[in-house]
């Protein structure tokens, strides 16, 4: 527990910027925003929007980690069967999206520094999911 979340501060803080980094650092000329590996992936039952206890260790420690800085993370939801872009599958994604959001403000975080983005049917991996992802601007 403590490993994953020390994982979680560490993937925030080397994307956070630092003050003095900051000021002197030159324009980069990458996107906007870059995704890398999943900082946390939260596993769903079947046709549910709950979020599982388990995973609201992973959720309190990404929270804390979070707190006081302007890290953003995006929320990429899955339902249903590869390449399913069904209305179902798509409506599931987005309530395990707005459910991983929600407990994120609860616990103090912006709304506006969690993105969704609920896809469907998982091309590959387990359908019943959300990975979240540290976004680098």
């Amino acid at each position: 527990m403590r490993a994953h979340a020390a994982a979680l501060l560490m993937a925030l803080a080397c994307a956070m910027p630092h003050a003095a980094s900051a000021q002197t650092a030159p324009e980069q000329t990458a996107p906007a925003e870059e995704k890398s590996l999943p900082v946390a992936t939260i596993l769903f039952e079947p046709q549910s929007a709950v979020l599982p206890f388990p995973a609201l260790a992973s959720l309190d420690a990404l929270a804390t980690a979070m707190t006081g800085g302007t890290a953003r993370v995006e929320v990429h939801g899955f339902a249903g069967a590869p390449g399913d872009l069904s209305s179902d599958a798509r409506r599931l994604s987005l309530r395990r999206c707005l459910s991983v959001r929600d407990y994120l403000v609860s616990k103090g975080i912006a709304r506006e520094r969690v993105i969704l983005r609920p896809l469907g049917g998982a091309p590959e991996g387990t359908a019943d999911r959300a990975d979240i992802f540290h976004v680098r601007r």
